[in-house]
């Protein structure tokens, strides 16, 4: 009997210290795993801020080239649009040089396009700070526009809210300018090829 009471204390006890030894183990993986968590946590921050350090740091420095290429870029715009006006349209009317009139309307449109993109950064960098180019350059890379324009209205200078969109209408105007000159310039040659063939059949 006693030897049995013995047998069953020793089965109870060998039990217990094994589900002790689980309990420990559960709860030992269980801090472990939040031990890692957190050091994940700490490092991704950690990377985050210190990716954003860099990107504030080249946000000023492409500001302040910015602020120095400004004259150059309003020079080039201005050329640019008399090249539209006295040489680019005048070709767009006749079908030969049409074709090179679009394209010409395509390099125009960069010009504008970078131009227009250095003022939204600036006018962005001016009003909301570094942190809101940031953002506006996570919006596909040319969010800087529209922010630069929701900032210069918050603060009601709606000179610059103009000329951002001025920048806008010019650049995409022109690439729109570019591909309608495209298709009239295929149709026409379409038509011409059309024309030709006509011709060169023998008539029956």
């Amino acid at each position: 009997m006693g030897t049995g009471l013995q047998r069953e204390f020793k089965r109870r006890t060998i039990h217990s210290r094994t589900t002790l030894g689980d309990y420990e183990m559960k709860y030992i993986k269980g801090v472990g795993a939040l031990a890692v968590g957190i050091a994940f946590v700490v490092i991704a921050a950690t990377l985050f801020f210190w990716m954003l350090a860099l990107g504030v740091g080249f946000i000023q420095g492409a500001a302040r080239i910015g602020i120095w290429l400004m004259p150059y870029m309003a020079w080039a715009c201005q050329i640019a649009l008399l090249v539209s006006f006295f040489i680019l349209a005048p070709m767009a009317l006749f079908h030969k040089t049409r074709g090179a009139a679009a394209a010409g309307f395509v390099l125009t449109s960069f010009v504008y396009g970078i131009l227009t993109w250095v003022m939204g950064l600036l006018i962005t960098m001016q009003y909301w700070g570094p942190v809101a180019v940031v953002i506006g350059l996570l919006l596909f890379g040319v969010g800087v526009v529209p922010v630069g324009m929701l900032a210069a209205a918050f603060h009601s200078s709606w000179l610059e809210v103009g000329m951002l969109a001025i920048g806008l209408f010019l650049t995409f105007g022109s690439r729109m300018l570019s591909a309608w000159l495209v298709e009239k310039y295929e149709h026409r040659r379409l038509q011409l090829v059309v024309q030709s063939y006509k011709a060169a059949a023998p008539s029956v």
